[in-house]
């Protein structure tokens, strides 16, 4: 590559996509760095790729909105090593980490910050929007997070398969472009698309943030287009019970597989996030200052009561499901006793007389035991698990004894 576009001189290679490579430079004029993407001088020669660069040139110069990138110039030029001939833009320079980066730790976002965000992409959108710009592959790579002292926040910074919409809204062309974990249906099925089909990527994108996961999966690209057509996702409330029901029931509308049934606009996603914003309250434990689901009545934490503020003795908490995996557990054991005995006894065989009868009986024991261990309990991560513990090993205890004076051994310990 040249060390030189235009009048930016190349500093270093930043990024590079389907649609080009980005570097940064700096301006040979003021001084000031630049982001500068080039169309690789392969796809420079085919009038397809020429028509779809210059399609987000024009898209970033007709938006000003504090939420997009700025472009800042533009141009041909010829590069000095190959003689080839090619296209440019230059863009503000960003120094921050994408969302993309964010999100891979594999955590959910801190609530305030979903919600920001998701508010901030949604006034960006409704502004590509009026613009008539759909941009149609919104993902976290291509959203930029800066900090600016306390304060963070995104900036769209790709609108590389950006299309302009016709009179009503839609595009001029079909086919299946975009990102398969962020695509809609209607582009999946390679249909032409208007402005919701942002808005269902959008909510892809605030679900992954509210999460930390997406609400798709697939080992196969094909896998994962299918379940955009015909699966429902899991509720983003029940991978995180922190985020408000408001929140919730947005991400949801926004993932609706019908256009008709999600919102008319991202103005009005906006809308709706500024006012969940607005009544957000995190709700903490006054014992132990730690952030609890909204509507708790008990902290999870340290078990204090949140309507009168006193700490709950510690109980075992046995429920519906506990019992059932009990009865289950117990039945087992009283299965695996009853073929002892079917198998000892009759043939008048005594366990202490066969040679290792006893480490047998008590291996087969051990077994059974880890088996009731997990089928009966689940210790929840909480400020009782170390109860349910000790009662747990004071069952096992109780049990082993009453095993071992059954089958006639004694305990190893005596």
């Amino acid at each position: 590559m040249s060390q030189k576009i235009g009048k930016y001189e190349v500093l270093e290679e930043i990024g590079r996509g389907g649609m080009g490579i980005v570097y940064c430079a700096r301006d040979t004029q003021n001084g000031q760095k630049a982001a500068v993407k080039v169309l690789p001088p392969g796809m420079a020669s085919d009038p397809r790729f020429v028509e779809r660069f210059q399609v987000e040139i024009r898209a970033m110069s007709r938006i000003r909105h504090s939420h997009i990138v700025k472009i800042l110039d533009s141009g041909k030029f010829v590069d000095e090593e190959t003689g080839a001939t090619s296209f440019y833009y230059a863009m503000e320079y960003i120094e921050g980490e994408t969302l993309a980066a964010s999100l891979g730790r594999g955590k959910p976002l801190p609530v305030s910050k979903v919600l920001e965000f998701g508010r901030e992409l949604a006034d960006a959108m409704s502004a590509a929007h009026q613009e008539g710009i759909i941009h149609r592959d919104l993902k976290p790579s291509n959203v930029m997070v800066l900090h600016e002292g306390a304060m963070e926040f995104v900036k769209i910074m790709d609108f590389g398969v950006a299309r302009e919409v016709d009179p009503h809204g839609k595009t001029a062309t079909g086919g299946s472009v975009g990102t398969v974990e962020y695509m809609s249906p209607e582009q999946v099925r390679g249909e032409v698309v208007d402005r919701r089909s942002d808005l269902y990527s959008l909510g892809v994108l605030i679900y992954q943030m509210a999460t930390g996961r997406l609400p798709f999966g697939g080992k196969t690209p094909a896998a994962i287009l299918q379940a955009h057509l015909n699966l429902v996702p899991e509720r983003a409330g029940s991978y995180n019970p922190y985020i408000p029901k408001d929140l919730d029931r947005i991400i949801t509308r926004l993932l609706e597989k019908s256009p008709e049934r999600r919102f008319s606009s991202a103005l009005e996603v906006a809308a709706a996030i500024d006012e969940c914003l607005r009544r957000y309250r995190p709700v903490y434990c006054p014992n132990c200052k730690e952030q609890i689901p909204e509507g708790s009545v008990i902290c999870v934490i340290c078990g204090t009561d949140l309507q009168t503020g006193k700490k709950i003795p510690p109980t075992r908490v046995v429920t519906r499901t506990t019992r059932s995996r009990r009865l289950a557990a117990i039945f087992i054991l009283l299965m695996v006793s009853a073929w002892l005995s079917w198998y000892l006894w009759p043939r008048g065989i005594k366990v202490t007389d066969t040679p290792g009868a006893r480490d047998e009986q008590l291996e087969l024991f051990v077994g059974a035991q880890r088996m009731f261990r997990a089928q009966e309990y689940d210790l929840a991560e909480s400020g009782f698990g170390h109860l349910l513990e000790h009662a747990f090993d004071e069952d096992v205890r109780l049990a082993s004894e009453k095993y071992l004076e059954m089958m006639g051994l004694e305990s190893p310990g005596n």
